[in-house]
């Protein structure tokens, strides 16, 4: 059930305590249950599944990098930046490049 709730809303914040309410159980309980089910904690979900929503949009439109990160639900694009260095190796600009010059 968490996790259905982080993909329909990984585009507005989500916190611990609101994903908690939403799925009416303590946040503790939550995070371990949440990790024995999918071996992420709700934060790691949520990243992923901001990361490879970001990933699917930078591959397939023209949309600006600022945009891409709000769509992805980050309001800073510096920070979706980070983020997206952290998890792909590499800058949305860069993924962006290699994947438009290495794509059919």
């Amino acid at each position: 059930m968490a996790q259905k709730v982080i993909e329909e809303r990984y585009t507005y914040s989500i916190t611990l305590d609101t994903l908690a309410k939403e799925v009416w159980m303590s946040k503790y309980h939550l995070q371990r249950l949440f990790k024995k089910n999918t071996g992420l904690t709700p934060q790691e979900y949520l990243t992923k599944v901001r990361m490879l929503h970001s990933k699917h949009l930078i591959e397939n439109t023209n949309d600006s990098i600022t945009h891409i990160a709000h769509l992805s639900g980050y309001t800073s694009s510096a920070y979706f930046s980070e983020i997206f260095y952290r998890y792909f190796g590499c800058t949305p600009t860069d993924f962006r490049k290699r994947t438009r010059r290495d794509g059919p």
